[in-house]
């Protein structure tokens, strides 16, 4: 039980991250926006598609709610973006699916965010600040029933905040504050009687998100995320199929993720003073279910919960991540598979769970860059890894079940 103490420290921590997180992204741009929006009211998409018999040239279906979307890019010079963004109700996305069968490709897209902001430059200087709230439930469903299909390929993403940044040829400088503190989840519901080429079902949830990236770039990028102690994020995927060919179902749940890729210049997650924090109090669970009748080819049924995830990529120059992870929340991540392969197929479920995830990779091809930097992770939820596979005849079993309270891994290869 988390005791008004360890509360209390846990929102100075953050609040003294935050008070001295702007300066971590200050700059001066030849273009300067400030984007303020403030949602009260839903935000609902349903769409809805019918085919009573055949479709023949691929059908391609989407539905997207966004609460607060701001958007400050330029295509040359410099470019300053600062975004606030506040969203204290609901947003929902639904797509349904139904109806006979379909040659070429079916594909079927459900997003669903709260607040989402973005901003970068090529061939010039990008400075990113963005502060996000969101307070309401964010939702995003797929269901699809059909007859048979050549290859189908199905996103559900659901996420409270989601904020994107990046550059090309100059400085990338990013920073971002969110908070979460309502339930964010992401389902998928498939029944489809065959697959002749490939099936793929990725269902996502995530609270907080930010991502940047950076090309020819010298790339910083820090950010303060946490999640409220009664909040809930949940990825569900559930997919039958009679005969299915190279079937993919997946379920990913994270409470907080911060991702830089960067290629051909200095990069650091977070710096001394200025770390990455992440504070995860709401629960986290990932389910994924494939039955298959039967199948052919590779198949599998893929769990992923994570409460905490920070990483950063860099090719050829120095790379830095510096990370404060505390996770409160208990993480959940169940697969189970079921089918049977009469001509060979490989089939199996994997799940992993990890309170708290960091990884710094540097791809050193010269041999003279340099990989640092400081982790600090703390775990106090459980972390709870199951998965199941019953398949009675195949080719070959492949599972796993893996759960993690608290993983770091800084790697650099290619001297």
């Amino acid at each position: 039980m988390k005791t008004f103490k360890t509360k209390i420290a846990f929102a100075v921590s953050a609040l003294a991250l935050a008070s001295a997180a702007p300066a971590f992204a200050d700059g001066a741009g030849s273009h300067v926006v400030y984007i303020d929006q403030l949602q009260l009211g839903q935000t609902i998409s349903q769409l809805d598609v019918i085919v009573p018999d055949h479709v023949e040239a691929g059908l391609s279906a989407g539905s997207t709610a966004v609460g607060n979307s701001a958007t400050g890019i330029v295509t040359g010079g410099d470019m300053t973006t600062n975004v606030t963004q506040t969203n204290e109700c609901c947003t929902s996305a639904v797509t349904t699916v139904t109806g006979g069968s379909v040659s070429g490709d079916t594909i079927v897209a459900t997003t669903a965010y709260a607040n989402a902001a973005q901003g970068g430059t090529t061939n010039g200087n990008s400075y990113y600040h963005a502060d996000q709230l969101a307070t309401g439930n964010t939702s995003a469903e797929t269901y699809i029933s059909m007859g048979s299909a050549e290859r189908i390929t199905s996103v559900t993403t659901a996420a409270a905040n989601v904020s994107v940044s990046g550059s090309e040829f100059g400085d990338n400088k990013a920073f971002q504050s969110q908070s979460m503190t309502g339930t964010v989840t992401a389902s998928t519901s498939a029944s489809v009687c065959c697959t002749t080429s490939s099936g793929t079902f990725a269902t996502t949830a995530a609270g907080n998100s930010a991502s940047s990236t950076g090309w020819t770039s010298t790339s910083y990028m820090g950010a303060v995320q946490t999640t409220g102690q009664d909040a809930a994020i949940r990825a569900d995927s559930s997919v039958y199929m009679q005969a299915g060919t190279n079937v993919t179902g997946s379920a990913s749940a994270a409470g907080n993720s911060v991702a830089l890729a960067n290629e051909w210049g200095f990069a650091s997650l977070g710096r001394q003073g200025s770390e990455v924090f992440q504070g995860n109090l709401a629960s986290v669970a990932a389910t994924s279910s494939v039955e298959l009748d039967h199948w052919s080819g590779t198949s599998s049924s893929v769990a992923y919960g994570v409460g905490n995830s920070a990483m950063v990529s860099n090719i050829g120059s120095d790379t830095h991540l510096n990370a404060i992870q505390n996770n409160y929340g208990d993480v959940g991540a169940t697969a189970y598979f079921a089918g049977q392969a009469w001509t060979g197929g490989t089939g199996g479920s994997t799940a992993i769970a990890i309170g708290n995830a960091a990884s710094a990779f540097l791809c050193n091809t010269c041999g003279d860059g340099v990989l640092a930097g400081t982790t600090r992770q703390s775990n106090y939820g459980s972390t709870t890894a199951t998965s199941t596979t019953y398949v009675p005849y195949s080719g070959g079993v492949v599972s796993s079940a893996t759960a993690i309270g608290n993983s770091a891994s800084y790697t650099s290869s290619g001297h």
